[in-house]
């Protein structure tokens, strides 16, 4: 599961980039940037996800 934020310093202002949140295969937390669309970024958060799980599901190589 990912998480999807905004750094606190871009609270507000128009143009900013979302942030995705996650942990990988290998148990470690990841941060990656998104974009300035929330939507979109909730699809990348779901892509992402979906190969974390496949991965450790050893049905796709990491």
């Amino acid at each position: 599961m990912a998480s999807i934020y905004k750094k606190t310093r871009d609270k507000g202002r128009k143009g900013t980039c979302w942030y995705i949140g996650y942990i990988d295969h290998r148990g470690k937390r990841r941060t990656r940037r998104g974009f300035a669309d929330r939507a979109a970024t909730e699809q990348l958060a779901g892509q992402i996800a979906e190969e974390v799980r496949l991965v450790r599901a050893g049905l796709k190589a990491p």
